[in-house]
């Protein structure tokens, strides 16, 4: 301590890099954008892993009833109220 003089003290991190302090308002958003990317990344590293079909299978025809019975509707058919000032 004999005469050195002791220097300015060095500035914060976000003093030093000013552009690369993400505000507080979108912080939700860059984390918002990490959990997609990873999320992306995860997926793409499993879909590089998971066995390609080889071929599609035939898609079997439609099934048909055996007793297709024809079936007796009660009342009148239901008509949707378009204008309701007008009744019938």
């Amino acid at each position: 301590m004999h005469g050195a003089r002791p220097g300015p003290e060095p500035a914060p991190p976000y003093q030093r890099f000013p552009v690369m302090r993400v505000r507080e308002e979108d912080r939700n958003m860059v984390l918002l954008a990490t959990v997609a990317a990873v999320s992306m990344l995860i997926a793409g590293v499993v879909a590089l892993f998971e066995p390609a079909t080889a071929k599609q299978e035939v898609a079997s025809p439609p099934a048909y009833l055996a007793d297709s019975t024809p079936v007796r509707v009660v009342g009148a058919p239901f008509v949707p109220n378009t204008n309701p000032r007008e009744r019938h």
